[in-house]
């Protein structure tokens, strides 16, 4: 079977492109706001796509997301393509559907910007790697048990057991932070909501992070990336200085599952960094969710971070592949102790 490709067209291909991806990502009335999102809303650049067409009846069997970021590349903000939702009809899922959407949108996205990435699942990452990407590393992910009951109960022959021994872990861990977040608490304050720009900016001009290859962070994106859709429910928690009233950190969560998910974060240091998590920690304890989980790729010093703020290592996810045009700095980026990457950096 033969294929042509071409760019999208908002309006004219937009009821194609939302079937796919309904089809695509199986939820009723995500795709609408995805669509939205992806095409009408970025405060970066509108985001482009291109289709897969079937020669043989002219109808819209693919498509592939060109999605544009704002990084921050040895201090200097660069624009940069993120591909999502490589998305072909099921009848046409083979190799070379996927290979030809794939190698023109990184052709289509280098014309604009020297450097692109993506998150693609595990079907995917051969297809990226085929297509030219290189692999960059492995986004690994991080949990903090807050109550043992239901991991402990699954490893115990008699449920009683498992209970009570899982209550008694739990409590000993909430006795250990409760004396720990006395010393948090004295050093910092909490305000929910996203800080002003201006907090912001001054935040990221201080922060140890600026040195790596990361998401340049503004209260438009960020609202834009964690705001704009109906059906993930964020908070924003933001770690102020008592002694300076300055911003020094905030992290970015939702709840899913029992679970408090760390999609988005970033500090001044590692002790503001600290606080964020036992802020987000003190949460989830609250609410009553089992866990807290971050997940991350990149720098070594970030990793030893988040273990030492009592998380423990769980397993390795998704791959992350870029391309890039920057030849005299293939070796920084190729090198994944450079980046700092987490789940925010994917597309929705």
């Amino acid at each position: 079977m033969s294929y042509d490709l071409r760019n999208i067209n908002v309006s004219k291909d937009k009821a194609e492109v939302i079937g796919l991806l309904d089809q695509y990502l199986n939820v009723e009335g995500e795709s609408k706001d995805k669509f939205e999102w992806n095409y009408n809303n970025n405060p970066i650049k509108n985001s482009t796509g291109i289709v897969l067409i079937s020669k043989k009846n002219n109808e819209v069997v693919g498509i592939i997301n060109q999605i544009y970021r704002t990084f921050l590349i040895k201090e200097k903000k660069i624009v940069i393509g993120l591909f999502g939702d490589l998305a072909v009809d099921i009848k046409h899922r083979s190799l070379m559907p996927a290979l030809m959407l794939l190698k023109q949108a990184i052709e289509s996205s280098l014309a604009d910007s020297p450097l692109v990435y993506s998150y693609p699942n595990k079907k995917a990452v051969l297809v990226a790697l085929r297509a030219g990407m290189s692999r960059l590393g492995v986004i690994s992910r991080y949990v903090n048990v807050v109550y043992y009951t239901q991991y402990i109960e699954k490893l115990m022959p008699f449920p009683l057991l498992g209970r009570a021994i899982g209550s008694a872990l739990s409590f000993l861990k909430q006795v250990f932070y409760a004396l720990k977040f006395i010393r948090v608490r004295k050093k910092y304050t909490v305000k929910y909501g996203f800080p002003s720009d201006q907090e912001l900016d001054k935040l990221i001009k201080l922060s140890v992070l600026r040195q790596y290859i990361s998401a340049y962070r503004t209260v438009c994106y960020l609202k834009w990336r964690f705001t704009s859709d109906s059906y993930h429910k964020y908070n924003v928690l933001a770690c102020y200085s008592r002694q300076t009233g300055d911003l020094e950190s905030y992290v970015v969560f939702e709840s899913d599952d029992n679970l408090l998910s760390i999609r988005d974060i970033y500090a001044l240091d590692f002790k503001s960094f600290n606080a964020a998590l036992y802020f987000s920690y003190k949460y989830a304890l609250k609410n009553k969710l089992s866990a807290v989980s971050i997940s991350f790729l990149g720098s070594n010093k970030v990793k030893n971070w988040i273990i030492r703020s009592g998380f423990k290592y769980r397993e390795s996810e998704r791959s992350v592949v870029y391309k890039s045009l920057l030849d005299e700095n293939e070796a920084y980026i190729s090198n994944y102790n450079n980046w700092y990457l987490l789940d925010g950096d994917e597309d929705q």
